[in-house]
């Protein structure tokens, strides 16, 4: 809000989350698993494009990833449309009280 706006503009999109296709997978799901472990998530929500194939690639690796740590992962893909927010939310609290009822 304040400041020159293409550097500010710039700086955003070089300093977010990087983008799978942006950065390769094993670079981004590592990121993934160190933030998991930093702060000692007990579960993961990992939400996808859909038909964004290069995050779904990743999929199988973290999974693997997050079983070895004994930590469940919840993966949902969506195309961000109005209609899908009901069945995201049901997926979320029932992966919520499963969570609740493990921890």
């Amino acid at each position: 809000e304040s400041g020159d706006p293409f550097r500010n503009l710039a700086s955003r999109y070089l300093m977010r989350w990087p983008c799978a296709r942006m950065q390769g997978s094993p670079s981004h799901v590592e990121k993934l698993i160190s933030e998991v472990e930093k702060v000692k998530a007990n579960g993961v929500i990992y939400i996808g494009l859909k038909y964004c194939d290069q995050p779904s690639f990743d999929i199988p690796r973290l999974r693997a990833l997050l079983m070895e740590r004994a930590i469940p992962l919840l993966h949902i893909e969506s195309d961000y449309t109005e209609g899908v927010g009901g069945q995201v939310k049901v997926r979320v609290e029932a992966f919520a009280e499963m969570l609740a009822q493990k921890f």
